[in-house]
């Protein structure tokens, strides 16, 4: 349905469809950001658990204020599971029936990690959900990990928005669609077929760009002639 990225703040048994659904994701480049429990276990459960072969999976744990794994936080132990950490102890968030509170748990760690996702996908539109993965993977603060005695990345978003952007390069670059001229037929004086072509100008980098548009013949009217256009953004030419 045209989703960039899905949060799991859940937990359950593995099961076949679940994963297909996951790996449905991975084939349209969607991230999957699922928690990784709370049962202090040296494994993360699943769907988080299915970061160890799909690389559009994340698995998230939760950290507290003292910038420590949490005790309940699922650790990854010998799995191979992809993870990193975020904010999870005493999170105030919205709660049923119109209300607040404050909860611990993955499942408070893991939108942080979506909305980090998300914040790296606005700067860099073009990345690649590997990109954005190893971006926070490479850039993240090391948090000991007693579940294997290494180290796993605890998220810092502007660093991994530097990283993404050496990543994917810098600059704007200009595309045009159709590539072909316009190329019209008729009468001396006119009327000419076609009377008109519609190109699209886009801007595939990312930094803002500015463009100009000329025709090499004086009789021919081009709208508009120049303009400025976002990372990402297109405009018709006429």
């Amino acid at each position: 349905n045209g989703a960039d990225i899905i949060n799991l703040s859940l937990g359950g048994a593995n099961n076949a469809e679940l994963r297909d659904a996951l790996e449905y994701a991975g084939q349209n480049d969607v991230l999957v950001i699922a928690a990784s429990g709370n049962a202090g276990s040296m494994y993360p459960g699943f769907p988080a658990a299915h970061s160890r072969e799909l690389n559009n999976v994340l698995s998230v744990g939760a950290y507290a204020s003292n910038r420590r794994l949490a005790s309940f936080s699922n650790k990854i132990g010998s799995t191979g599971t992809v993870q990193v950490d975020a904010p999870g102890v005493n999170i105030y968030s919205t709660v049923p029936f119109n209300s607040y509170d404050t909860l611990s748990g993955t499942s408070m760690a893991t939108p942080h990690v979506a909305g980090a996702f998300a914040a790296l996908l606005s700067a860099v539109p073009g990345a690649s959900v590997d990109e954005i993965v190893n971006a926070l993977s490479a850039t993240g603060t090391p948090v000991f990990d007693p579940g294997n005695a290494l180290t796993r990345p605890r998220i810092e978003v502007n660093d991994a928005a530097t990283e993404l952007i050496t990543i994917a390069g810098t600059g704007g670059t200009l595309s045009v669609t159709p590539v072909n001229d316009l190329t019209a037929a008729g009468p001396e004086g006119g009327p000419f077929t076609p009377v008109n072509e519609t190109y699209t100008v886009s801007n595939t980098g990312l930094s803002t760009i500015t463009f100009s548009a000329a025709a090499g013949a004086t009789w021919i009217t081009v709208l508009p002639v120049g303009g400025t256009l976002l990372p990402a953004e297109s405009l018709d030419v006429m």
